[in-house]
């Protein structure tokens, strides 16, 4: 490395066992942060997961549906076009009944995702209730039980 070149040169040290934290997809990163709070979860991360259901569900949507959902759609405008599919042979068609469970975390994260007033709610999550929201995410992101 030339001292003396006009490039500019960043460097960092990380730790060995943090190395996944930076080279993993973002998306494995909300993963892999939902699937620990769900079988270790601790107080404290209350308000980083439920800030992350929402973000992970619309991000799974987009990668299943990237033609239909764009990045310039949030998941209040995904959730009519399922709901409103009529066309059983369209992928949107909710033939598995998987909208309910959608519009359930939905319903849950908004009240985190979005500020009441001044409010934003954070202080009112239930930690069982938040474990049990994102072990439904997780489950309806992996199809599995």
């Amino acid at each position: 490395m030339d001292i003396n070149s006009k490039k500019v040169c960043n460097s960092k040290l990380i730790i060995r066992q943090n190395f996944d934290s930076y080279v993993l997809h973002s998306y494995y990163q909300e993963y892999y942060k939902l699937w620990e709070f769900v079988q270790l979860g601790r107080e404290e991360q209350k308000t980083e997961i439920a800030r992350s259901l929402r973000p992970i569900l619309e991000a799974y949507l987009r990668f299943i549906f990237p033609k239909t959902f764009t990045e310039d759609l949030w998941l209040g405008n995904m959730i009519p076009k399922i709901r409103e599919e009529q066309d059983i042979n369209s992928p949107l068609y909710d033939k598995y009944d998987k909208l309910k469970s959608i519009e359930s975390i939905n319903e849950f994260s908004k009240a985190y995702h979005h500020a009441d007033g001044f409010d934003t709610g954070i202080q009112d999550i239930e930690f069982l209730t938040l474990k049990n929201y994102a072990k439904e995410t997780l489950i309806f992101i992996t199809g599995l039980n």
